[in-house]
C-alpha cells in the first residue's frame, strides 16, 4: 500500500500502446532523431548531456520538460541574436550581468541614463 496521497509514488504511468505509436511515428519522420527520457537518476543537463534538470522535485515532467526544451530551443541558429550569446551567465564565467528594475527613480535615487539606454558598450565603461 502507498501512503503517497496523490496517485502514487512511483511517477507518471504511461499507457504503453500510444506511447510505442508515438515514438515510432517520430523515429520514421525523423529517423537521425535522439530519444531522451526524463529522470531523476539521469546525469545532469549541460545541453549536451541526458538528463536530469537538478536535485529538486516537481509535481510531474512537464516543467523539466519545458527548461530542456527552452534550452534547446536556444541553441537553434537564428532562435536569439547571436550576440546574447556574449552576455550568457555561462559563457563567460559571471553569475550573472547586472539588472535594473523600475522605476526610474526611488527614494530620491535614480537609474543613471546610460543604464537606461540599453547600450551595453556604454553600459561596460
Amino acid at each position: 500500500v502507498d501512503d503517497y496521497p496523490y496517485g502514487g509514488g512511483a511517477g507518471m504511468v504511461l499507457k504503453i500502446e500510444p506511447l510505442v505509436a508515438a515514438l515510432a511515428a517520430i523515429q520514421e519522420a525523423y529517423p537521425e532523431s535522439y530519444l531522451i527520457l526524463l529522470s531523476p537518476q539521469g546525469r545532469t543537463f549541460t545541453q549536451t548531456e541526458q538528463i536530469s534538470i537538478g536535485d529538486f522535485i516537481t509535481m510531474g515532467g512537464e516543467i523539466p520538460a519545458l527548461a530542456i526544451t527552452d534550452a534547446l530551443i536556444r541553441a537553434i541558429p537564428g532562435a536569439i541574436q547571436p550576440e546574447s550569446y556574449q552576455q550568457e551567465t555561462f559563457q563567460n564565467s559571471q553569475l550573472d550581468f547586472a539588472t535594473y528594475t523600475r522605476p526610474e527613480e526611488f527614494a530620491g535615487l535614480k537609474v543613471p541614463a546610460v543604464l537606461l539606454s540599453g547600450n551595453h558598450k556604454e553600459i561596460d565603461k
